[in-house]
């Protein structure tokens, strides 16, 4: 008996995981970024009588075989593609974690006490103050993390009290596993995953001072115009007031902390030293002052002690002492001639 020839084709290979393929153990992956990938199954071959079938495509990103684990903190999928699971495909664990950490409050602020927003990528409990310290970032401003507040499942805010110094203080968080899902899935999965990129306050307790207060030309007449300078100790809420003698300077230029003012001098001061007085506030409120001098010198130049320029006497404009000076040297030089031509006779 003849039996007829049977013939059929071979299966397509699979295509598991675009970009990784997790065998076994365990992968933990944090703020990834898998983008275009794809798992696409081979192509079944042609037979006499059957086609192969095509391999399976799965995972276009990633793909966890079975006993395998893989956990996505904070992932970003774009563009990936596979016939089963165009993302993941296997046993993948998304655990919450801290999308950010932002000031409640204004800043610069000299209060004692300042708030933080916290925010979770999910609903989390066991959110406590133990599990925030308060971090230094510049100068010698501190606080203590002390009470948390719920405002939604997913959302906390913590207070920081006895806020004390000057400089920058951020609120991280350090984890110990206490804060958790609904599925019991730890903060940043299994292990410690601090968060230490949250929003500053700037701390001020300190009232601005102002220094190197100069003034030039100094001394100074009427009619010159002052230039006078300084720096403050810190960016002001507006610019100083700047008085001469007690009469308003000009402002004129800003260059990071260093003030220019001009003055003109009007005649009308005191002469003689006086006192330059700059004052201002800082955002917070505090005012601070700081004093120079300049010294005022109305007299003419070239006048002798005693005598001003409207002086009638013998001074600079008022001719007398000069004219004399012009008359007596003509009237010995007459004399001399008269005198030489008596000899002659």
């Amino acid at each position: 008996m003849a039996s007829g020839i049977m013939s059929g084709a071979g299966g397509g290979g699979a295509g598991l995981g675009g970009a990784i393929f997790v065998r076994s153990g365990s992968l933990v992956m944090s703020e990834c970024a898998l983008t275009g990938n794809a798992a696409t199954g081979g192509m079944g071959g042609s037979g006499f009588e059957s086609g192969g079938v095509d391999g399976q495509g799965a995972g276009g990103a990633l793909f966890v075989s079975v006993g395998a684990t893989a956990t996505l903190v904070d992932p970003t999928f774009s563009g990936n593609s596979a016939a089963d699971g165009a993302n993941v495909y296997g046993s993948v664990i998304y655990p919450p974690w801290v999308v950010s950490v932002a000031r409640s409050g204004t800043t610069p602020t000299s209060s004692a006490s300042v708030g933080f927003t916290v925010t979770f990528s999910e609903d989390v409990t066991g959110v406590a103050s133990t599990d925030f310290a308060v971090t230094t970032v510049t100068g010698d401003a501190t606080g203590i993390a002390s009470v948390v507040t719920l405002v939604t499942a997913s959302a906390y805010t913590v207070t920081v009290d006895s806020v004390t110094g000057d400089g920058m203080l951020r609120l991280d968080l350090i984890d110990d596993d206490s804060i958790i899902d609904v599925t019991s899935d730890p903060l940043g999965g299994s292990g410690f995953n601090d968060y230490t990129e949250g929003e500053v306050y700037t701390i001020d307790n300190t009232p601005p001072t102002f220094a190197a207060i100069s003034a030039t030309p100094d001394p100074a007449n009427a009619a010159d115009t002052l230039t006078i300078t300084f720096t403050a100790s810190e960016t002001l809420a507006v610019s100083p007031d700047v008085m001469v003698d007690g009469n308003a300077a000009s402002f004129v230029l800003l260059l990071g902390l260093d003030y220019t003012y001009d003055y003109i001098v009007s005649g009308s001061e005191t002469e003689g030293p006086v006192t330059i007085s700059v004052s201002g506030s800082d955002p917070v409120g505090h005012a601070g002052a700081d004093n120079g001098t300049v010294t005022l010198d109305f007299t003419s130049p070239g006048a002798p002690s005693g005598a001003s320029a409207s002086d009638g006497g013998c001074s600079a404009t008022g001719g007398g002492c000069g004219l004399l000076a012009l008359l007596l040297s003509l009237g010995m030089l007459v004399c001399l001639r008269r005198r030489r031509r008596t000899v002659r006779a």
